[in-house]
């Protein structure tokens, strides 16, 4: 049974069973090494999200590795590449663009030795699988599902896009050198990780994540499979760093407003070149031959 109450209070219990969970964490870890606390909130905060997540999807119904869109059959095989190479080709039009207008340039100090490149090209792969496939279990896989089972397609679209943006700006800072920890620690650190939605740039940026957000929602529900989601993902997140590594921001550039502050792709150009993929995707994206659980 389903209560228009479910949605916020998952993220209220996330965020405080986040930030209450990082100390035990820290406790139980700092007998072997030194953690960083600041990650394990991130840890903490993600590891709850997604186990509210998938206890929400049980409460609105069947939990299956099918209803997460994580079905594997002959005609799924090519959707995890071709969504790869989808992610990838949007962050080369973004950062090609951005290099066209001079708002980035090529980073001239570094040494692109073969090793340095092929380097960062594993790291960046690793990096961006791993981040797509806990971002799209979370998201589009068990969030989207529930909300869809509530509140309807369109709206489940927004909402988990809309958290799904939001999510990338709620940065917990350092805590303070010899600063005592304690159990209420992170709860303490909460209202300043909401720090960077006020600073200047994050509107543009957030609405960046939420058309990103809302072109993997689509090709999920197009596609009844999480699969080419997790590709895409991981193939702009591979694409972001290895751009990271080999371009810088023009400071003094003519259209210098096109990219947010707060980022180094994000901005005005992404809501343009995301919000254009979103509307090709929503025309052209073949859709799959099965229906979501709930639909």
């Amino acid at each position: 049974m389903h209560r228009w109450w479910h949605f916020p209070a998952l993220i209220v219990v996330t965020l405080l069973g986040g930030a209450l969970l990082a100390w035990p964490l820290h406790v139980v870890l700092d007998l072997a090494m030194t953690p960083d606390f600041q990650k394990l909130l991130t840890f903490g905060t993600l590891a709850i999200g997604i186990a509210l997540a998938l206890f929400y999807v049980r409460r609105t119904g069947p939990l299956t590795p099918a209803v997460l869109g994580l079905r594997w059959q002959d005609r799924y095989t090519l959707d995890p590449v071709a969504g790869f190479f989808s992610g990838l080709l949007i962050l080369a039009v973004l950062e090609g663009s951005l290099l066209l207008l001079d708002v980035h340039d090529v980073q001239r100090n570094r040494e692109y030795v073969r090793m340095a490149v092929l380097t960062i090209i594993v790291q960046a792969l690793v990096l961006g699988t791993v981040v797509a496939l806990v971002e799209e279990l979370l998201f589009r896989g068990a969030l989207l599902t529930a909300l869809q089972r509530g509140y309807g397609r369109m709206t489940a679209m927004v909402l988990s896009s809309a958290l799904y943006a939001a999510a990338h700006f709620l940065k917990y800072p350092d805590p303070l050198p010899g600063a005592e920890l304690h159990w209420y620690t992170g709860i303490q650190m909460f209202p300043t990780a909401l720090r960077w939605f006020a600073s200047p740039g994050t509107p543009e940026a957030l609405l960046s994540l939420f058309l990103f957000g809302m072109l993997l929602a689509l090709v999920r529900l197009r596609r009844d499979s999480l699969w080419p989601c997790i590709g895409m993902h991981a193939g702009l997140v591979t694409g972001y760093k290895i751009a990271g590594f080999c371009t810088e921001r023009v400071p003094d550039s003519e259209y210098a407003y096109l990219l947010s502050s707060n980022s180094p792709v994000l901005g005005w150009l992404a809501v343009i070149w995301l919000g254009l993929a979103l509307f090709i995707c929503h025309r052209f994206c073949p859709v799959g031959s099965h229906e979501l659980q709930g639909k």
